[in-house]
């Protein structure tokens, strides 16, 4: 998995669609509506966390089903 920029997406992937910003709503879709939230110690949208203590309710991780066996890692910085 791989987060990316916008801008770098579309220099990888230029044919990529996406949904049109025209909602006929008002909203500014240029601005980030969870700006911050990664760096902040609160969730805001709390789930039955099962995962071990050691982590952060936001440790992102990728996980893989695989019949009836899972497994999840984190990268490690």
């Amino acid at each position: 998995m791989s987060l990316s920029r916008w801008s770098n997406w579309l220099q990888r992937y230029p044919d990529t669609q996406v949904l049109s910003t025209e909602t006929g709503y008002r909203r500014d879709y240029e601005r980030d509506p969870y700006a911050g939230y990664a760096e902040h110690p609160n969730v805001y949208f709390p789930v039955a966390n099962q995962a071990p203590s050691q982590y952060h309710q936001k440790e992102m991780v990728m996980g893989v089903l695989f019949g009836d066996s899972a497994v999840a890692s984190h990268s490690v910085s």
